[in-house]
């Protein structure tokens, strides 16, 4: 059986355990699978890994690419 130390008042969206905010790399890992179906073609109809909440705007314009949630406003840019 699966025992989580961490009560879920202490986890919070876009927090790690213990209610820690999480670190760039652990920013990308969560949103990695997205971003990947992103480059895939799949542009729309993804929700915020982050807050669950909001679903996320992509803009895509000639290898730069923005990744934004309108409710928790985290983002990510980059070049493809």
């Amino acid at each position: 059986m699966f025992y989580d130390p961490v009560p879920p008042v202490l986890r919070r969206p876009g927090f790690g355990y213990g209610g820690m905010p999480l670190s760039q790399d652990e920013d990308l890992m969560v949103l990695q699978d997205v971003l990947d179906e992103i480059v895939g073609g799949r542009t729309e109809g993804h929700a915020c890994p982050f807050c669950s909440t909001g679903k996320l705007a992509v803009e895509l314009d000639e290898g730069r690419l923005r990744v934004e949630c309108p409710d928790c406003r985290k983002f990510f840019e980059g070049y493809l």
